[in-house]
């Protein structure tokens, strides 16, 4: 009895959503509502019974009959009105679907199936809204990311191969995998709600693709920009505050022993950067708002091909300035990754950090060494390319980070 009530279940948590889509339709002149799919989930629960006391051909026979009947509905339905789509029907075939599944005891799966097909369902005009918004180079870039996760990491070889076995294939492609992943989410964020939170969302959404990206296309626009200024600034300090949290995270996903020992560096090295953010939109509040900077696609193939070759680089310099110079050498090795990107060194170190405690040490020194010569980097161009106007602006509170950082990393 229970698993016929949930058979039930299944077709009025479908059918309330599609019985609401069609209600100012006429009785009759629809081809399922609430009702239609109550019943066809209690028939997708009744055969699904017969056929586990007599035989699989009950089911199949029974779904074989109600796609003819479907059929017939939607050809009739689609001559009086024209409508061609197709998705009652197929939202109807999976209330049967679940119904007999919710019967055959997998009940938790079809009711959680049957509750994402109502929410997508429900959600028809966001997503086609969504997909009319989206670009051939960024329906290019998902499909790229797919194909490296489901086809070519589970080719990639597993052992640690490369001079001192630095190098891992499978791991670096995850390391790809995850940084392509979230500068994509970045990228994405800042379309959709760019144009509605304005130049600090942007800038700090932006950061999570790329900071120094953010800096250089912000410091350009600073420089020529007659007003306005102190909302770029801050929109430059969004980008930069996002970096040493984006790494936090990264870093402690491969090695959680890394989350005590940055949390509360990363946390002191963001402070100044937001108190920065604070005032420059206290003094922006009155300044006409800036353009919208213009963000490219963050990652395709070849870029994370590039990325790969960069990480794999980075792991044998680590492993090399350690097996020649020790410990010393992998700072030095931070410090010199840190020039270039934050990103790469930071991931090389938590794969080396590992469960040993000194190693964790080590590792969480050099990350921020890392983003302590990134934040000087940063802070060198915002200075060089926009000049004056960025100076107390941007270049104090990043050197200042940057001071932080290196404090902690001394204190370890």
């Amino acid at each position: 009895m229970v698993n016929l009530l949930l058979a039930v279940a299944v077709g009025l948590i479908i059918g309330i959503e599609r019985g609401w889509h069609v209600r100012e339709a006429a009785d009759g002149a629809r081809i399922a509502g609430l009702r239609t799919f109550a019943l066809l989930g209690l028939l997708g629960g009744v055969c699904a019974l017969l056929a586990q006391q007599t035989s699989f051909w009950v089911l199949a026979l029974a779904l074989l009959g109600l796609c003819v009947v479907l059929a017939v509905g939607h050809y009739r339905e689609s001559e009086q009105d024209g409508e061609k789509g197709i998705t009652t029907v197929v939202a109807a075939l999976l209330t049967f679907a679940l119904a007999a599944l919710a019967t055959s005891g997998a009940r938790l799966e079809a009711i959680a199936m049957a509750v994402l097909t109502a929410a997508l369902l429900s959600l028809k005009s966001e997503i086609h809204g969504w997909l009319r918004r989206i670009e051939r180079l960024e329906l290019h870039t998902a499909l790229q990311l797919l194909l490296v996760a489901v086809v070519v990491l589970p080719l990639l070889p597993g052992t640690a191969m490369g001079p001192w076995d630095a190098i891992v294939p499978r791991q670096i492609g995850w390391l790809v995998l995850m940084i392509a992943g979230l500068s994509f989410a970045g990228y994405i964020a800042v379309k959709l709600i760019g144009a509605r939170y304005g130049l600090l969302a942007m800038g700090a959404l932006g950061g999570m693709a790329s900071s120094t990206a953010m800096v250089l296309q912000l410091s350009s626009r600073m420089r020529e920009a007659s007003s306005g200024r102190r909302l770029i600034a801050a929109a430059m300090l969004a980008a930069c505050s996002v970096m040493a949290p984006r790494v936090l995270v990264l870093t402690a996903l491969i090695a959680p022993g890394l989350l005590s020992q940055l949390a509360l560096p990363v946390a002191a090295m963001s402070a100044p950067l937001l108190i920065a953010i604070l005032y420059q939109m206290q003094g922006a509040r009155r300044q006409a708002a800036a353009s919208e900077p213009v963000l490219s696609n963050p990652m395709s193939l070849l870029q994370a091909s590039k990325f790969a070759l960069l990480i794999a680089a980075v792991m044998v310099l680590v492993q090399a300035a350690r097996h020649w110079l020790g410990d010393s050498g992998v700072l030095v090795a931070a410090a010199l990754s840190g020039v270039a990107d934050a990103d790469a060194i930071s991931l090389s170190l938590a794969e080396m950090a590992g469960s040993d405690a000194a190693a964790t040490t080590l590792a969480a020194r050099g990350i921020l060494i890392a983003l302590m010569v990134n934040n000087a980097v940063k802070a060198t161009f915002a200075v060089t390319i926009a000049r004056g106007p960025a100076t107390g602006s941007v270049a104090l509170p990043l050197g200042l980070s940057g001071l932080i950082g290196g404090g902690f990393a001394l204190a370890l």
